[in-house]
């Protein structure tokens, strides 16, 4: 029984995601009809494309430097797919 207990509590631990902090740039990536947003991270490089741009309007501040709370909810399926973050809050990096 108590197994069955440490196997569930684990299980549920590890489904849920925890947010992060994220620096960096805002990017436009790619060509009409697929357009997307990115996060180009500082230091690493790496990119996260964004699942709601429109809740804060990102298009409109290309190029910005961004530090950002987010959640992942798809890890990156390797070059030319990255990880799907969904932005919690943003603060400018002035």
């Amino acid at each position: 029984m108590n197994l069955l207990k440490l196997i569930v509590i684990i299980s549920l631990l590890t489904s849920l995601s925890f947010a992060q902090i994220i620096i960096g740039k805002v990017k436009v990536k790619g060509n009409s009809p697929n357009t997307s947003i990115i996060i180009e991270e500082d230091g690493t490089g790496k990119n996260y494309k964004v699942a709601n741009p429109q809740d804060f309007n990102l298009l409109y501040i290309q190029n910005a430097k961004l530090k950002i709370e987010a959640k992942i909810i798809q890890k990156a399926a390797g070059p030319g797919f990255p990880a799907v973050i969904k932005i919690i809050s943003i603060q400018t990096n002035k």
